[in-house]
């Protein structure tokens, strides 16, 4: 070994993280119990990266792996990603609750309550790709840049949950550092500084050929004008059991996982009154089918409420300001003795975000399935479907203003305008939508998805 190169990246996470371990829930931790994100597992998503996006380029050369002839040996080293703890305090986990849908009914499951441990947003992670002996500069620097592009543009995001928004970095810095190991005073900071000396900025441009990418983003914006609620257990500034609105950093949130939820129950309907198999259905949302467990093709993003209030309510007789229900019998259908629940109600503006990723190995073009989650999220933002819990109180409707489609497959962007009930779009976003409709319509009588 003559030469030896390291390249450390220094990312910051610009969404939570999930590093998720053998315990439900939990996130995997080393021995001084920190967490960390196993090289194994950066090596997966960067090998899964350049077969999509970069087919010119054999990675099985770099990355290692099967060939028809034999099994080729990992010239690259990538190392655990170590998570940087900020002003290197004892490290203390968020905490992200979540409840299960069922999609045939469209409501929460009895019993479906479910938690989990992530990293929060601005969390920063270290790991290092390394290579020794037979190194072609030009070569190494290249496949580095491409890893920071696909990083940049969030074609590689890392961990569990990456289709609830999870998973999304941001590079701060790239330092690359040479080892001549012919030279006595290289050789000698190999042996005993090797970790610690970090080296140059690695320069690096980003490849513009992503710019005509194969994402649609869709985006829908309005606000609860009567308050949304949420029934997650929590403590009010009196310290009295209330249930409401899961709360962070950034503010109150619709978890990612409840959007989710909605919109598949409502798809599921859809595709069933159109006769589309159920298989389509799990491969387009996630899931698992007899042949393979799938990622699925839409991702999904925590609701924050914006410029959020709580409902109140003045009462001459008690300092509570909470809304509070009579808790119901649901054998009897009568109210309960002595039985009360307290919600924290909020209202505000917010986004719905949703990004429908085209990957290259689909044998069937699944953006035809954008019409029914477009017509979904009409109807969320006209008001007829309503979003959280405790519906039947009139919370959860959503007032939309304006949902924007921003095709990056075809360059085109369009906007409906949601007013007074009414969805109204010009002739081109009418086309547009006229053709995806047409398409699925193609799609279905075709014999494919009946076979």
């Amino acid at each position: 070994m003559s030469k030896f190169v390291r390249y450390r990246f220094k990312l910051k996470a610009k969404s939570p993280l999930y590093f998720g371990s053998s315990e439900k829930g939990e996130l995997l931790k080393d021995s001084y119990d920190k967490p960390f994100l196993m090289g194994n597992s950066i090596a997966g998503v960067i090998r899964s990266y350049f077969e999509l996006e970069h087919k010119d380029i054999d990675i099985k050369k770099y990355l290692g792996g099967k060939t028809q002839e034999d099994f080729k040996e990992s010239k690259l080293r990538i190392t655990d990603g170590n998570i940087k703890i900020s002003n290197n305090e004892e490290f203390k986990p968020e905490i992200k609750e979540g409840t299960k849908i069922d999609y045939d009914t469209g409501v929460a499951c009895d019993g479906g309550k479910y938690q989990f441990n992530y990293i929060p947003i601005g969390e920063k992670l270290d790991f290092d790709i390394e290579i020794e002996d037979k190194y072609i500069e030009n070569e190494i620097d290249d496949l580095v840049e491409k890893i920071a592009c696909g990083i940049e543009k969030e074609y590689i995001t890392f961990g569990g949950q990456i289709n609830n928004g999870f998973g999304k970095l941001e590079i701060e810095k790239i330092m690359k550092k040479v080892y001549d190991l012919t030279n006595k005073k290289d050789f000698e900071n190999f042996i005993k500084k090797r970790d610690s000396v970090e080296g140059e900025i690695f320069k690096y441009q980003l490849d513009s050929r992503h710019e005509e990418n194969n994402i649609v983003n869709i985006v829908l914006e309005g606000s609860f004008p009567y308050g949304v609620y949420q029934s997650f257990e929590k403590k009010d500034e009196k310290d009295k059991a209330v249930t409401g609105l899961q709360k962070n950093k950034q503010g109150y949130y619709i978890p990612a996982t409840s959007i989710r939820g909605l919109i598949r129950s409502n798809l599921a309907r859809l595709f069933k009154q159109s006769d589309i198999k159920d298989e389509y259905l799990t491969v387009f949302m996630g899931g698992k089918t007899y042949k393979k467990q799938h990622r699925g093709k839409l991702k999904f993003e925590d609701v924050y409420i914006n410029e959020s209030k709580k409902i109140e309510i003045n009462r001459m007789d008690s300092d509570e300001t909470n809304p509070v229900y009579n808790k119901i019998d649901r054998l009897t259908g009568g109210v309960m003795n002595s039985a009360c629940i307290t919600h924290e109600e909020i209202k505000g503006k917010a986004r719905i975000n949703l990004q429908f990723v085209k990957k290259q190995e689909d044998d069937i073009d699944y953006k035809y399935f954008l019409y029914p989650i477009i017509i979904i999220l009409r109807n969320i933002g006209l008001g007829f479907i309503p979003i959280g819990g405790a519906t039947n109180k009139g919370l959860g409707e959503f007032r939309g203003e304006k949902l924007t489609i921003e095709d990056g497959i075809i360059s085109q962007e369009h906007s409906i305008e949601l007013k007074d009930g009414k969805a109204s779009l010009n002739e081109e976003g009418r086309k547009y939508l006229v053709n995806l409709k047409n398409e699925l319509k193609q799609f279905i009588e075709d014999g494919d998805n009946n076979g």
